[in-house]
């Protein structure tokens, strides 16, 4: 079925960038919605962790994340000597691989050290 729109009720090129316009603005509010809800439940999977493992209350847990929001808040993705200094840091630490997902790798070395 072939349908025709009047000429008359044609988008204008201004409205067509404006309906453009709108509709990014609602993809990046559900980006950002998504990424924040991300951030909320690694807290919570941290906070619960911590406190498991370790015995972190309430005041240290309440420290820690006010540290790691105000690091998101500072550094963005584009801070790359930043980054480049998170990495090194985590390399020092011995946690990088396992953070940028070389997880496999990691943990059979960890069994093997077990043994």
């Amino acid at each position: 079925m072939k349908s025709k729109i009047p000429i008359q009720t044609k988008i204008s090129r201004k409205e067509l960038e404006e309906l453009r316009s709108y509709c990014d603005g609602l993809a990046q509010d559900g980006f950002m919605k998504n990424s924040e809800r991300a951030m909320r439940r690694w807290f919570k999977l941290l906070a619960v962790a911590l406190n498991e493992r370790y015995g972190f209350g309430k005041d240290r847990l309440f420290r820690l994340f006010g540290d790691l929001t105000e690091l998101i808040r500072i550094h963005d993705e584009e801070d790359i000597e930043f980054w480049t200094h998170a990495d090194r840091r985590c390399e020092q630490i011995g946690v990088l691989d396992v953070i940028e997902g070389n997880l496999t790798q990691k943990n059979e070395s960890v069994k093997m050290k077990q043994r």
